[in-house]
């Protein structure tokens, strides 16, 4: 399954918890590999007898398990009495949950300091201090998005949603470049410390995949394969959900608000931007 753009909807995932349901928190062996190997594992609900869960993996991609009553693991979607996908309705219940607010839309680990500020706030202001390069007309408004270098959904975004309004003035995109694998941590800081760094993106995006091999001719100064795994403990410590992930104030009102995965539309973005 590639991304299944319910974007906002599965950042809400993170937070959502069943009542009458405290069991499932308590992972099936199966889904305890899954974490093993680095997936992310969150609670989808009880129906129809059966615990849901999601996985996810870095790059965004999921799948669906179902823990029986009497202990097996079952991986796939789940149908309900009259033959229609019910795993679908329970992820349209997170759409209710987004409305309700960003602040809603994310976890945020115990480990951020406590302050009168909401949590949107602070994990915001977190964000705004992360090294991060430029896409676009430094003068327009702008958003944050964390990406794995060689992430197709990242390029996907990129071509198809955010260039044609980047050309054009409308927006500003601060791509923060994350990775915990060799290739996309050393693309990584190769963007965050080339002053071509946004001509190294868009060459590697229109289809060039020996655009990073400038890294190669580069030294890399040092703290800056820091600055990458500091980047990667914010996406990690905050739970966001899939890749790209984007988060932005609306100048609008003045919120905070998220987008997981790639959009169907950018104007779900724009529309903040342009009123």
């Amino acid at each position: 399954m590639r991304h299944i753009n319910y974007t906002i909807i599965l950042a809400a995932l993170a937070f959502v918890i069943y009542a009458g349901h405290a069991h499932a928190q308590n992972k099936h062996p199966g889904l305890q590999t899954f974490e093993k190997l680095g997936f992310s594992v969150e609670p989808l609900g009880n129906a129809y007898g059966v615990d849901g869960w999601i996985i996810r993996n870095n790059q965004g991609q999921v799948q669906y398990a179902y823990v029986t009553p009497e202990g097996g693991l079952i991986t796939g979607v789940l149908f309900d009495d009259q033959g229609k996908m019910y795993t679908s309705k329970q992820i349209e219940k997170f759409k209710k949950v987004v409305d309700k607010g960003s602040q809603e839309a994310l976890e945020f680990a115990d480990s951020v300091e406590k302050s009168n500020a909401p949590k949107s706030e602070r994990v915001y202001a977190e964000i705004e201090m992360a090294k991060y390069f430029s896409v676009g007309n430094t003068d327009a408004p702008y958003i944050y998005t964390f990406m794995n270098p060689t992430c197709s959904h990242c390029m996907d975004f990129w071509n198809n949603h955010l260039k044609e309004p980047v050309d054009q003035g409308q927006i500003q995109v601060r791509f923060v470049p994350f990775g915990a694998q060799d290739e996309n941590r050393a693309a990584s800081a190769l963007l965050l410390v080339s002053p071509d760094a946004e001509a190294i993106w868009r060459d590697y995006a229109n289809g060039n995949k020996q655009a990073y091999d400038k890294i190669n001719a580069m030294k890399i100064p040092e703290g800056i394969y820091d600055a990458v795994d500091v980047n990667t403990g914010l996406f990690r410590t905050h739970k966001m959900t899939d890749v790209p992930f984007t988060i932005y104030r609306a100048p609008a009102d003045g919120k905070i608000k998220v987008i997981a995965g790639v959009p169907e539309n950018v104007m779900m973005i724009l529309a903040d931007f342009l009123r």
